[in-house]
């Protein structure tokens, strides 16, 4: 168990330290239109492609990892005060 928990904390650490070093990474910002590659499929320029705008998809979801990683730890301590306060409610009314 404690090697799954080890791989695990690896895997996000590197997540978020390439999410957090993507404008060092990446070459163009995550709304840099390539208007000459609509619909493109993946390649060496662009890893995952491109959408219907011309838009790097590979770019797009670093840039919106960085977003998740922020949102989700304050979404969970939201959920744990809202909890906290139902059961001490609950508990003080028996």
């Amino acid at each position: 168990m404690r090697t799954l928990r080890y791989v695990a904390m690896v895997i996000l650490v590197v997540v978020a330290a390439v999410s957090i070093g993507a404008p060092l990474i990446l070459s163009a910002s995550y709304e840099t239109q390539f208007r000459d590659a609509p619909n493109s499929r993946p390649s060496h320029e662009h890893w995952l492609g491109t959408d219907a705008l011309g838009r790097d998809r590979f770019s797009r979801v670093l840039h919106g990892t960085r977003i998740s990683l922020l949102l989700a730890p304050m979404a969970a301590s939201i959920a744990t005060a809202f909890a906290a306060f139902i059961g001490g409610v609950g508990g003080y009314l028996g």
